[in-house]
Parts: structure tokens; C-alpha cells; sequence
């Protein structure tokens, strides 16, 4: 495994990660949307 793609890899959790705990914290500080 190269290390561009280690890398990539590490962004792409890091960003899913990132994405999840702010809709958390949207959902949790507004309430439910729907």
C-alpha cells in the first residue's frame, strides 16, 4: 500500500467520522428535522 493511498484512506474516515458527529450534533441541537 502506497502511502498516497494510506493517506486517502485516513482522509476518508476522518471525513465520514467528521460528517457523522456533525449531523449529531445538528440533529441533537435543533432537534428532528422531519
Amino acid at each position: 500500500m502506497s502511502k498516497m493511498e494510506r493517506l486517502s484512506q485516513v482522509l476518508v474516515e476522518l471525513s465520514d467520522l467528521f460528517v457523522t458527529e456533525g449531523l449529531n450534533m445538528l440533529l441533537s441541537s435543533s432537534g428532528p428535522i422531519c
